[in-house]
């Protein structure tokens, strides 16, 4: 999966990033698939996130350095809490050591 962006997010009194990702071999740069699917997220983020995979890693910041950088490849080893919401949202749940990633922004 190629990771397009990093968000925050808070639940009760803790903090986690949303992981937004999508198909590594998509043709599309990273900063047209950025227009099409970040730019108008806050509009539009149950479409968006029907045409994504979204990871949320808890007790991190998305300025942390340990997270991976967009546009690079992830590799997702092992997840929890896989969940269709509202029949078609994609979302689970990781930690940093189950991932793995290559490259840079691309």
């Amino acid at each position: 999966m190629r990771l397009l962006w990093v968000s925050d997010h808070t639940y009760k009194q803790w903090n986690l990033v949303r992981l937004h990702l999508v198909d590594a071999n998509a043709p599309e740069s990273l900063e047209d698939q950025l227009k099409v699917f970040r730019d108008p997220y806050e509009e539009r983020h149950m479409d968006i996130d029907s045409l994504l995979l979204t990871a949320t890693l808890w007790n991190v910041e998305s300025g942390s350095e340990l997270l991976p950088p967009p546009g690079c490849i992830v590799d997702i080893k092992e997840y929890n809490n896989l969940r269709l919401y509202g029949k078609t949202q994609c979302q689970l749940t990781a930690r940093l050591s189950q991932m793995s990633w290559i490259g840079q922004k691309l």
